[in-house]
Order: structure tokens, then C-alpha cells, then sequence
């Protein structure tokens, strides 16, 4: 292939590029030196003060993000929370050119691949945190590069990369769970009469020896938090998961409308199971649904979640009204098409990772809804343009919000 015909190839990448770079650049310079937000004063305090490494009692995670941005702060001489907003910044770009590489790995239209790579930097939920001092971005980078190598079968460079995200978060342990299914689906195809203990040791010893190292931390630290331990108690909690199902609702509201005549044909010949399901369904989701975190109550109403939450709790009638599109969304999935049948296993893994959280936090959400974009089966571009441009205009209203204090996250 010719020089100019490689360039006419990537044209659509390199133009996306440039165009999501001036993009973040205007919008960096618009938040990047304000006042710190939220729990930004948690983690760049924690950031500071890791040269005498002492830990911040309230967060709960590894201080694998700190140690890098200190060390990163201190190479370059500049501690302030500008520059430590840009390293974060950078690093949100790096996440965005990941995400791209696992499309083009999944799906060979370079177009489709370029409109699914611009909804990742552009997802409401995500976009403003690319700006911000929260670990949450750099630990989707690690992930999303672990899955990337692990579709390109390098094990063991993906377990590395696996290990490296338990220092941002101890949770991500799912998403190694994830990688290790399918490298057994990749390379073993689950059939257990063909494995060859020696070949699959070779492949997931990097990622067995995270997993028995975080499990030697859990025993030790007697439990996955690190600090404010009060804030995580132990047990199972379902409000992320009703609140995760009302968010999907509408941030993926064009590909619901797309696909509502596939989810018809799933639902209709299984209508007698689906009523008495939907009705058992409700009946389970109002004894367990709780806004009973400290974090989520009216004090903290800034926050949109909290709005949420605080209107859905009020009567029984706003609790129905909230569960509307929680069921909506439960049977739109249905029609929703993967691209593989081993990624179906997202769904019972973020039901793992939601389960044990008590604060209902959107944050939460990012990584499973970033894998469900990834591994759902190509829009059709009238659905992805749709969905890109409503993706554009919330990330500018949440960014705007943000940065006149209006409300967060």
C-alpha cells in the first residue's frame, strides 16, 4: 500500500483525532485552574503528602494513581493542581486512543470504529472527569489497554497491565475475571477435554499471581477498602444496579429506539414469562431499594445522582415512576445484540462489581458501560450520529455546570 493511500485509510482517525484534541485542549483551559472539586481534595492531598507516605485515611483505593502523579509532579517541578489536572488530561487522550485500538480490533470499518471511539470521549458520565483529579480515568486507560492485549492473545502483558489496575482500583479484579474468560474462550475454547494444563498456566500465571496477591492484601487488610472502611460496609446492595439500569435508559436511547422491534421479537413468544417476571421484578426492586449511604442524602445534593435518588425516595409514587425506565431498560437489552457470545459475560461480572457498593456513585458505572459500547455489535450511522451529538451537548452542559459550581456529578 502507497504512502497516500495509508493516508486516505486513516484519514478519518487522524481527523477525529485533531478535532477530540482542540476539543479537550478548550475544554481543559475552561475548568483546568479552577478550585478543586469534591473528592479532588482527597486525592490531591493524598498526592501531596506521599512524599512523607502517609495515607489518607478516607480513601478506599490503592495508591497506585498517587504515587504516579507525585512522581510525574516531581519530575517536572510543578505541584500545582493545574498541572496535575493536565497529567490526568493526558491521560484521558491515552484512554481515548485505547478505546480506539479495541474497536478497530473488534470491528474492521475504519468510519463505524472512528463514531464509536468519539462516543467513548465524549460519554457524559466520563467526559468531565478526563479533566479532573480522580483515579477513575487513568484506571479505565489500564483496563481498556489489559482487554486490547488480551484480544491480541498477549497474555501474560495483559496480566501485567491487569496487576498494574489493582493499584487504582482493587475492583478491577473483575475486569482481569473478565480477561481470563476470554482468554479461555480465545485460546481454550472451554472445552475442557482439550486443555493442556501447561499451556494455560503459561497464558494466566501473570494474571493468577495479581489475583493471589490481592487475595493475601483482602486477608491482611481484613477487606477490598483501604480507608473509610465505615463508608463501605460489607453486604450486598442493589442500588447501583437499579441506578445503573436508569441511566442506560437514557444515555442509550437512540440504540433502544433502533432496536425495538428485535427486542419485540425476543419478548413476545416469552410474554407469559416476562408479565410475572416484571411483576416479581417490582416487588423485589421496592424492598430493596435504599438511599441510605451518608454520601447520598440532601447535604450532598449538589451532586445530580443525589437530586435523583432524593426524588425517588420521597413517596411510593416516585419510586414506581424511577423503576419505569429501570424495567425499560432490563427488556431493551434484550434486543441489544454483542458482538460475541462469550461477552455476554459482562452482564452477570457488573452485577459482581456493583453488588458489594453501598454509595450509589455513577462513577461506578463507567467501566461496564464503556465494555457494553465496545462489545455491543455496530449502530447503524443515522443511530451513532444521534447518539454522538446528544453525547456532545451533555458533556458540555455537565463540563459548564461543573465549572460555575452549579452542581457535580
Amino acid at each position: 500500500m502507497t504512502i497516500p493511500e495509508t493516508l486516505k485509510r486513516q484519514r478519518w482517525p487522524l481527523v477525529f483525532f485533531l478535532l477530540v484534541s482542540v476539543m479537550l485542549a478548550l475544554c481543559f483551559a475552561v475548568i483546568g485552574a479552577d478550585g478543586l472539586y469534591v473528592d479532588e481534595h482527597n486525592h490531591y492531598r493524598q498526592i501531596r503528602v506521599l512524599s512523607n507516605m502517609p495515607l489518607d485515611p478516607f480513601l478506599a483505593m490503592l495508591p497506585g494513581y498517587h504515587l504516579l502523579m507525585a512522581g510525574l509532579l516531581n519530575l517536572f517541578g510543578n505541584h500545582s493542581v493545574f498541572f496535575a489536572r493536565g497529567l490526568t488530561a493526558g491521560l484521558g487522550m491515552l484512554s481515548i486512543g485505547v478505546f480506539f485500538l479495541c474497536a478497530r480490533t473488534l470491528a474492521s470499518d475504519p468510519h463505524k470504529t472512528v463514531l464509536l471511539a468519539a462516543q467513548y470521549a465524549f460519554f457524559p458520565i466520563l467526559f468531565p472527569f478526563f479533566f479532573l483529579i480522580y483515579t477513575d480515568v487513568p484506571s479505565l486507560l489500564l483496563v481498556l489497554l489489559m482487554v486490547w492485549a488480551t484480544l491480541r492473545r498477549d497474555y501474560r502483558f495483559a496480566g501485567l497491565l491487569g496487576c498494574l489496575s489493582l493499584l487504582f482500583r482493587q475492583n478491577n479484579v473483575i475486569w482481569m475475571l473478565f480477561c481470563l474468560l476470554l482468554i479461555l474462550s480465545q485460546s481454550h475454547g472451554f472445552n475442557v477435554r482439550r486443555y493442556r494444563l501447561k499451556a494455560l498456566l503459561e497464558d494466566v500465571w501473570v494474571f493468577a499471581l495479581g489475583l493471589a496477591l490481592l487475595a493475601v492484601f483482602v486477608a491482611q487488610n481484613n477487606g477490598f477498602s483501604l480507608g473509610g472502611k465505615q463508608w463501605h460496609p460489607r453486604g450486598l446492595h442493589f442500588g447501583n444496579i437499579y441506578m445503573l439500569l436508569f441511566y442506560a435508559f437514557f444515555l442509550f436511547l437512540p440504540m433502544h429506539i433502533a432496536h425495538l422491534k428485535t427486542t419485540w421479537n425476543f419478548i413476545k413468544p416469552r410474554l407469559k414469562f416476562v408479565l410475572p417476571l416484571l411483576m416479581a421484578g417490582f416487588a423485589f426492586y421496592f424492598l430493596t431499594f435504599k438511599n441510605s449511604h451518608h454520601f447520598n442524602q440532601a447535604a450532598y445534593d449538589y451532586a445530580i445522582r443525589n437530586k435523583i435518588l432524593l426524588w425517588a425516595a420521597t413517596n411510593d409514587l416516585h419510586k414506581t415512576l424511577f423503576f419505569l425506565p429501570v424495567a425499560a431498560s432490563v427488556l431493551l437489552f434484550c434486543g441489544i445484540p454483542l458482538r460475541q457470545k462469550i461477552f455476554y459475560w459482562l452482564y452477570p461480572l457488573t452485577a459482581l462489581v456493583l453488588l458489594p457498593a453501598a454509595l450509589i456513585e455513577q462513577r461506578y458505572y463507567l467501566m461496564p458501560m464503556v465494555l457494553f459500547m465496545l462489545l455491543r455489535k455496530d449502530l447503524s450511522p443515522a443511530v451513532s450520529y444521534a447518539t454522538l451529538a446528544i453525547y456532545v451537548v451533555l458533556s458540555i452542559g455537565l463540563l459548564y455546570g461543573i465549572h460555575t459550581r452549579h452542581f457535580f456529578m
